[in-house]
């Protein structure tokens, strides 16, 4: 289904970068939960099982990191992108700067604490942008970052080596795409199917 959806997308420029519009990520018309559902499963499955928190953010990714919570039962923290005065009644706050395709700004994250073992859940990796900036939340906080895992992963913007770098593993992509001018290329040849890009749990 995800497959199908990227098929379908229409391309845009924002900016300097082509990007997709579709069903999944924007909501050009409702989800389907068996569409969410089909997802999330595949992501769960990637999901390190000694992971004690999944790590998500609250625009595009918030209901594929939840649905991922409750499939596999483990507590849940989302970043924000927008600060407001909480430090003083959240010990567990930070703030970071973000800058990736869509948003240069601030993300705050409250509830991380030392020594939770940490797997981010990713709508999709393109630039890299969320991972640097989770990254360092999760240095700040003492947490330990295990894997990240994406439903999408767009090949030709470099988001795979900054996951790399900032975090010693491989990605793991359920769906691998090229964005250009004029179309979505699926570089999977059987995306549905896909096995983890390297060893997650590293």
């Amino acid at each position: 289904m995800l497959a199908d959806i990227y098929r379908e997308a229409r391309v845009i420029q924002n900016g300097k970068f082509w990007t997709t519009v579709n069903r999944f990520t924007d909501h050009t018309e409702p989800l389907a939960p068996r569409v969410l559902t089909e997802i999330a499963w595949a992501l769960a499955r990637r999901v390190p099982s000694e992971t004690s928190v999944i790590l998500g953010e609250e625009e595009k990714g918030a209901s594929i990191a939840t649905a991922v919570s409750i499939l596999t039962g483990i507590p849940l923290v989302l970043a924000r992108y927008y600060s407001y005065p909480i430090a003083d009644v959240c010990p567990t706050s930070i703030c970071t700067d973000i800058q990736h395709e869509y948003y240069s700004g601030q993300l705050i994250v409250n509830g991380l604490r030392k020594n939770q073992r940490v797997c981010i859940i990713e709508d999709t990796v393109s630039t890299g942008g969320t991972a640097r900036a989770l990254a360092d939340v999760c240095k700040r906080a003492g947490a330990r970052v295990i894997a990240l895992v994406s439903a999408v992963e767009k090949v030709n913007y470099g988001g795979r080596n900054v996951v790399r770098e900032r975090f010693g593993f491989d990605l793991a992509a359920i769906l691998r795409i090229r964005v250009g001018p004029r179309k979505v290329t699926i570089v999977s040849k059987k995306p549905w199917e896909s096995p983890v890009d390297g060893n997650p749990s590293v």
